[in-house]
């Protein structure tokens, strides 16, 4: 019996090590599964708040373009299909007269395009020179009149309706109308408007 006993107290003590050494197993292993869940929803719960996040941005942007929609037209006028310039014209002439300047001058497409700069071969769209994915048409526009209101006018030009770049302002005194003015200048102004090929 004492061998029995003995035999006995062996097997319970391997089970016993068996035993401690499965809990042992199943805790570490549940740990690292509770572990790997909560790093599985921590990304789940990244990822949720970057996209509402995304969400709220794709909703502003609509909310924006519902904003911007009635005023499409005029957007797409900002760079017109065509070179039809008279619109165009036409609103640097009301720069000047709502600024009491007259327009002396007016050239279209007179600046020699930079050496090497490539030129459209659309007859229809001569005098303009190809930029990027834009045609873009100088013009040249000389005025009038008192260096007050030709800076207040400088506002104006850059918030025409359409799409144009100042490249540069030449601004020289004058008196060539003979009246008591000291502030008269004739300034040249050069700018690009760009067309949609």
């Amino acid at each position: 019996m004492k061998s029995e006993a003995k035999e006995l107290n062996r097997i319970l003590t391997i089970m016993m090590i068996i035993l401690i050494l499965l809990v042992g197993l199943i805790v570490v292993g549940g740990w690292y599964y509770v572990m790997g869940k909560s790093k599985s929803l921590a990304e789940t719960r990244t990822s949720s708040d970057y996209l509402n996040q995304q969400q709220n941005a794709l909703s502003t942007l609509e909310i924006e373009y519902q904003k911007a929609l009635p005023d499409k037209d005029i957007i797409f006028d900002s760079l017109p299909n065509g070179k039809n310039i008279s619109s165009f014209i036409a609103d640097l002439d009301n720069v000047a007269s709502n600024h009491q300047l007259s327009v002396t001058t007016i050239n279209v497409g007179s600046q020699a395009p930079t050496a090497g700069t490539p030129t459209t071969t659309d007859p229809n769209l001569s005098q303009m020179t190809v930029s990027g994915a834009y045609y873009v048409l100088p013009i040249q526009v000389i005025y009038h009149g008192s260096c007050a209101n030709f800076t207040q006018a400088v506002g104006d030009l850059y918030n025409l309706r359409r799409e144009t770049n100042i490249t540069e302002i030449d601004i020289s005194k004058s008196s060539a109308d003979g009246s008591d003015q000291t502030d008269l200048v004739d300034a040249t102004v050069d700018l690009n408007v760009f067309v949609k090929p």
